[in-house]
This record gives structure tokens, sequence and C-alpha cells, in this order.
């Protein structure tokens, strides 16, 4: 059995306060549920893995998922089915240089894309770098990873649901993904 550590102040934090039902069995879902592996905060599944799990209509978990992802807690990538929770590795830092290995084996079965990379950062904050081992086990996996190179061509994930009549779907995209990301350095 797999054992993740949560903070219990969560009951207590504004955006889950603020979340209706849905959105907090989700957060909980995404913190705690089978999808998740030994590298906190990325997971390969989509909307219907969750749906599944929570026994809910896939439509009523995006519609949570976008109360989360709102206030730049998660983020989702239809094309990949990449799942990214940006705070995780806070609450599951490296506890040894084997775990910061894990992590990278757990790392490179994710698909490449935007999450994936800019994860690292997120990663490189609790990976107790300051520890010699740590830092030897980290410069030996995620620091010999280099930024892949992105056209401006390059495809961008639709956003779930559907866009506002009007509206170009990769221009919500752009704008959807670019907003994820933009919240992830704060």
């Amino acid at each position: 059995m797999t054992y993740y550590e949560t903070d219990s102040t969560m009951w207590d934090d504004e955006d889950f306060v603020g979340w209706d039902d849905a959105a907090r069995n989700l957060w909980q879902l995404l913190l705690t549920g089978p999808q998740r592996s030994a590298l906190p905060g990325l997971q390969r599944g989509g909307m219907a893995t969750l749906a599944e799990t929570l026994r809910r209509p896939v439509e009523a978990v995006e519609a949570a998922f976008a109360q989360i992802s709102g206030r730049g807690k998660a983020g989702f990538d239809p094309i990949h089915r990449v799942i990214w929770v940006r705070n995780a590795p806070r609450y599951n830092p490296a506890k040894s240089p084997n775990q910061i290995r894990a992590w990278w084996s757990r790392w490179t079965e994710i698909p490449d894309c935007e999450f994936k990379f800019k994860h690292i950062e997120h990663l490189r904050q609790f990976a107790r770098l300051e520890r010699e081992t740590h830092r030897q086990a980290w410069d030996s996996t995620f620091g010999t990873v280099r930024q892949p190179s992105r056209s401006p061509q390059a495809a961008l994930p639709e956003p779930s649901g559907n866009p506002p009549e009007g509206t170009n779907a990769r221009a919500c995209a752009d704008t959807a993904l670019s907003s994820q990301l933009q919240q992830s350095d704060t």
C-alpha cells in the first residue's frame, strides 16, 4: 500500500472552502487517488479516468476541474492526457536520493508536454538539494534535462469543454494553458 502526505490545513484553504463538494472531492482524488504514482504532481490520465474513479459524469468532473484549474492549483493537457497538480511536491518532498531517482523513472514515462517540463522546477524546490547525496541524484537525473525548444506553431491542448460561441478553440486553448502555466510561477 502506498501512502501520500496531505496537509490538514487543506480544510481551511481559502480556495478549497470556496469550491463546491464536487471540486473538493476531485481535489482529494487528485491528491490521494489510485492514478497517483511515485512522482508527486504529474499524473497520466484524463477527465474520463477521474470521472470513473469518482463515479460521476465526465461533464461534472470537467466542471469541478475548471474550479480547481481556475485557481491555478492544477492543469490538464487533454492531448497528452497529463494532469498536473502544482504543489504536490511540497507535501511529498524527496526523503532520499532513491526517491529522486524514482521521480525520474516516472517522469520519463510522462509524455512530453509543457506541464512535464514546467514541473521540474517544482520538484527541484522540494528535492532537498542542500544534501550532497540528493544533489548528486538530481544532477544525474533531472539535471540532464534540457527544456525543449517550442515553435509557435506547436500544438496546444484544447480546453476542456466547449469554447463560447464565436470564439476560436485554439485561442481558448492558448489562453487557458498560458494562464495555468503563468499561475504556476506564483
